[in-house]
């Protein structure tokens, strides 16, 4: 499974995005 999860990792990456923009406030990604 963990392996798994390191291919999503890795596509979530890949694409440029990544998971703490997500997190963050519109405010705080305009910066």
């Amino acid at each position: 499974m963990s392996e798994r999860l390191e291919d999503i990792a890795a596509a979530i990456v890949a694409d440029g995005k990544g998971l703490l923009a997500a997190d963050e406030s519109s405010g705080t990604i305009k910066k």
